[in-house]
């Protein structure tokens, strides 16, 4: 995700902390998270947030849609496994309110027998 504006930063918190939050849920023991955060090259005053899980991933199929309010991409999680759906639908509408940019990526990573896993 980018954040422009960042004199308007209210909100930012609330955003890492659900992504992270996020991560967390979806990690195996002993996983790993990984944030970031650097300067990105374009006018203004603008940094570039990530935040990197080595959990399962994500179903290609579902990428569009995670961002969407209520939707799970795993069906089976009720609201007491999966949240509520929100999180990251509540991510997407700060990040542009703050006029920025957010996208899911998955897999990040693969293992030896060249299966993907982890969420970006």
């Amino acid at each position: 995700m980018i954040f422009q504006n960042m004199d308007r930063f209210g909100r930012i918190t609330q955003v890492l902390n659900n992504l992270v939050s996020n991560a967390l849920r979806y990690s195996t023991q002993g996983g790993k998270i990984t944030i970031r955060a650097a300067r990105y090259p374009s006018p203004g005053n603008a940094i570039e947030v990530s935040v990197t899980d080595t959990g399962p991933g994500i179903d290609p199929a579902a990428l569009p849609y995670v961002f969407d309010r209520f939707y799970r991409a795993d069906p089976s999680r009720s609201r007491n496994s999966g949240g509520s759906g929100l999180g990251l639908a509540i991510v997407k509408q700060l990040v542009e309110a703050h006029g920025g940019k957010v996208a899911a990526i998955s897999p990040v990573f693969s293992d030896a027998d060249h299966q993907g896993y982890g969420a970006e």
